[in-house]
């Protein structure tokens, strides 16, 4: 009898415990924004890091678009330890990020460049780039003190494919991708076998990352001699 009180006691405790909400966590120097584009008609929270003494240095500051919200927590923590390994200069970083809902669809829709039955919402990329372009970036420079000559991007798996597809079509809109894990199966490796001849043949200057397992490093542009 004992032993059956002291069991309903503690799962009433946990039940209880269960229910009641976890007080918000607030991360420093990060900021929340919403955004709907006109053209594609989804709403994107951009979950923004901000580099440390922002709101008194008066100084303005490279942006890096990282797809995908969930690296948020991350890239957060990078920005932070960024101020003792001193290993990268201080950027403004914004992640876009599909909401808690629904996201892996949308993705899929947003970061592939063609439709394919794999996934049957796909072949938006270029309609997402266009947001980028001519909605997100022009937001993001008129929200915070940006260096509109310095942005990168950065994608993994479907976000990763998407960054090779911007480099392509849009070679001087970022000056820095990082494609971690890109997809580049995608549709046969249409973009990977189309984007050969044309990245090496861009007039910006953009380096380019692609990291798996094994990681290298390939700087697209013109070569130097």
């Amino acid at each position: 009898m004992t032993t059956t009180h002291i069991s309903f006691f503690l799962l009433a405790a946990f039940v209880s415990r269960a229910q009641t909400p976890e007080p918000a966590v607030s991360l420093a120097d990060t900021q929340q924004r919403a955004l709907t584009s006109a053209k594609i008609g989804q709403r994107y929270e951009l979950l923004v890091s901000l580099p440390e003494g922002y709101a008194k240095s008066g100084q303005s500051y490279p942006v890096l678009y990282v797809l995908d919200g969930w690296h948020f927590p991350l890239m957060a923590f990078i920005q932070e330890n960024n101020v003792y390994s001193k290993r990268m200069r201080p950027v403004i970083i914004v992640n876009v990020s599909h909401g808690a809902t629904g996201y892996m669809a949308l993705r899929a829709r947003d970061f592939t460049p063609t439709r394919t039955p794999k996934e049957a919402n796909s072949g938006g990329a270029a309609a997402f780039l266009d947001f980028l372009e001519h909605e997100l970036i022009p937001f993001v420079d008129r929200t915070w003190r940006t260096m509109p000559t310095d942005r990168g991007l950065l994608g993994h798996s479907y976000g990763g494919l998407f960054a090779i597809y911007a480099l392509e079509q849009q070679p001087a809109l970022f000056q820095r991708i990082v494609a971690a894990s890109p997809a580049l199966e995608w549709d046969g490796r249409l973009l990977l076998s189309a984007a050969r001849d044309r990245l090496r043949k861009l007039s910006a200057h953009v380096r380019l990352v692609f990291r798996w397992e094994m990681m290298a490093t390939i700087t697209a542009g013109p070569r130097d001699g």
